[in-house]
């Protein structure tokens, strides 16, 4: 993926839209618009928490709660699309330290991610996560290790 394919996907009242992946098109988490992407840096992203969601049926039916992993892969879904944006390549979520579950996520609730790049290379970056719900922190994830798929791989001596 490229800042020209990004760039150049469908709009929605002048926001970037991010295509569905194959676990949101399964019943998780999907991300609706990025509203920042500053190349290289930052990216912010909204994503509404629909009472749709297939997971709700199970996690759990008195109390419905969307399960962190699904929250970090709305993390790394961003992290993806700001890295494609800034090195290229295909970004997979290798490694995540550092990181606290501070509140529920309701069915009905509008989710605001952002990541931040702390350093990168064309086959490895570290960025850092948060998810918020208004002015409540629900994820703050330090450190996210990230790892490109189309990079070269290194020969090893």
């Amino acid at each position: 993926m490229t800042i020209d394919s990004i760039l150049s996907a469908p709009r929605w009242d002048g926001e970037l839209r991010v295509p569905p992946d194959e676990l949101a098109l399964a019943g998780g988490l999907c991300l609706d618009r990025i509203v920042e992407l500053h190349v290289g840096t930052r990216a912010v992203a909204l994503a509404n928490v629909p009472n749709t969601l297939t997971v709700f049926d199970t996690h759990f039916q008195r109390f419905p709660v969307l399960p962190g992993v699904l929250l970090l892969h709305g993390i790394s879904n961003l992290a993806d699309t700001l890295l494609a944006a800034t090195v290229g390549g295909q970004w997979q979520l290798a490694v995540v330290r550092r990181v606290q579950f501070r509140h529920y996520v309701r069915p009905g609730d509008q989710l605001r991610l952002a990541v931040d790049i702390r350093e990168h290379d064309r086959a490895h970056a570290v960025l850092s996560g948060r998810i918020t719900i208004g002015d409540t922190v629900v994820v703050l994830a330090r450190e996210l290790a990230m790892i490109n798929h189309s990079a070269p791989a290194k020969e090893v001596p």
